[in-house]
Parts: C-alpha cells; structure tokens; sequence
C-alpha cells in the first residue's frame, strides 16, 4: 500500500532478487483496513513494515519466537521520539499495551513500524473497530486487540530508527 511515489517503488522493488507482490487495497481506511487486501495472498508469517520507517541495526529476536506476532520495540528512546510513533508497555517479554502518539509516554519503550505477523491478524484486523482517534482502521489498536487476545511479543530493536515526518528526519537519515 503506497499513497505517494507507488510507481517509483514498485519499479524499484522489481529490480530487487526478491519475491515480492503488489496488492492494493480498493478502499483506503487505515493502514490496518488496507492490509486486509493482502489477505488472499498471505499463507504463512509475514513481516509488514512502514514505508516512511528507516532503521540500520538488528532486531533480538527471542530463541522461543518461531511463530507467534511480534513489533520492533527500541528502548531508550526519548518520549520525543515515542509521542511521534507509539508506546510500548511489556511486561516479561510480552506486550500488554500500546498506545499511538500517547500524550503522557509511561517509559523509554518506542514501538517501531515493523510488524511481525501470522496469518490470524486478519481475524484481529476484523475484531478491531476504526480507531476512536482518526476514526481509522490503525495498526497500533490491532496491536492492542492482538496483545489482549493472543501473545504480542517484544522484538527489540538496537540501532538507529527513524520514523521520517519532516525535511529534518530526513536529514538525519542521510546523516545516519
């Protein structure tokens, strides 16, 4: 799902030596509500990340973690940082809440755009009503529907992530 500059990604990923596909969503209500397009083409996990979401670093993933879903979590980051993407709240090594641009950040957990997914989270994407915020379909209350129903692991994240917004993120990208 692409709103600007689809067909210079599209030629861009063709070029690459890997399998990709191109669905496009007939009615755009979220990011979640345009993932559903993808459906009838996903049978197995799947890792769904934000276009506008530059990292360089590696991701821990837990020796447990061979299916399940999971989000890119980075510690320490500034709530700065947190109020322009999402809180991440874990207790053990599961996710029990999230919250998207949260006014009030409960600690120094930035939830990132990449998504580690089983095929089920259609059934949450259905299961999760638009968003009281945007009146959206939103990622980050599938994240909550999948942490209150079924296990929403902490993929960690150490290295550089930036969720790019302005001419200013850009620049620290290309500075990165």
């Amino acid at each position: 799902m692409v709103k600007n500059g689809k067909d210079s990604l599209r030629e861009y990923v063709e070029s690459l030596a890997i399998a990709a596909r191109f669905v496009e969503p007939a009615d755009l209500r979220g990011i979640a509500n345009g993932l559903l397009a993808a459906e009838p083409v996903v049978d197995s996990p799947f890792i769904m990340v934000l276009g506008d979401c530059f990292c360089r670093g590696e991701f821990s993933v837990p020796a447990d973690f061979r299916s399940g879903h999971g989000v890119g979590v980075q510690r320490r980051a500034q709530a700065a940082e947190t109020r322009r993407n999402y809180s991440v709240e874990v207790l053990g090594e599961r996710v029990v809440r999230v919250e998207e641009k949260p006014a009030n950040v409960p600690n120094d957990l930035c939830g990132t755009g990449f998504y580690f997914f089983e095929p089920d989270v259609f059934d949450a994407i259905r299961a999760t009503p638009p968003s009281k915020r945007s009146g959206e379909h939103e990622t980050t209350d599938v994240l909550q529907t999948l942490a209150d129903s079924r296990t929403l692991t902490p993929l960690w994240f150490d290295g550089v992530y930036i969720n790019i917004n302005t001419p200013q993120d850009l620049a620290a990208v290309e500075a990165a």
